[in-house]
């Protein structure tokens, strides 16, 4: 493979996301089986990974494991995508709430290292939180789906602070989604 364009790529589908109401658009996927459909459209289209937010009735994210478990079943019932359940902290700072997805056994988890600022409120993520979320998705998922915001230098810190973690929690590999990744 040339430093050019990649000869593979792999789509990480993104398809409800945990701030976003039908307000915002009335496409939004909100129920379980709402959300499997997209998944099966966004699998259909090419992506190899969903990233699922589960959400309640009222639109609001939704943090039951059994909620968690049903999502996670039937998507994996009508498709082949890699699972990867979001641990978001944007509306919880309590950790076993946050990590109550890992219930369903995803592939992957979404764990956020540093803290983030967004339009309406900041998602903290102190590093006595981030601790015992990476302890527990080290034992559930797969591997840890380590996200950056993109912004340069806060990113750099959450790979530092990554690679702190994983030396003190026997932790697999992380897979990271930073934007100025290359391909090779």
């Amino acid at each position: 493979m040339s430093m050019g364009r990649p000869d593979k790529l792999i789509i990480n589908a993104a398809i409800t996301g945990a701030v976003l109401s039908r307000k915002d658009s009335p496409f939004l996927p909100i129920s379980i089986p709402e959300i499997v459909e997209c998944a099966q459209r966004a699998r259909e289209a090419g992506a190899a990974v969903v990233h699922l937010h589960a959400r309640n009735a009222d639109e609001r994210p939704c943090y039951d494991p059994a909620i968690w478990t049903e999502l996670v079943d039937r998507v994996r019932e009508v498709t082949d995508l890699i699972v990867c359940v979001s641990l978001s902290g944007r509306f919880v700072s309590d950790v076993a709430t946050r990590t109550a997805a890992l219930a369903s056994r995803p592939d992957l988890a979404s764990l956020t290292l540093g803290s983030m600022n967004f339009i309406s409120q900041a998602s903290v993520n102190s590093p006595d939180a981030t601790r015992p979320r990476r302890q527990r998705t080290s034992h559930r998922a797969h591997s840890p789906d380590r996200k950056g915001d993109g912004s340069g230098a806060g990113d750099a810190g959450g790979s530092a602070q990554y690679y702190r973690l994983a030396n003190r929690v026997s932790a697999a590999p992380p897979v990271t989604r930073l934007p100025w990744d290359s391909a090779s």
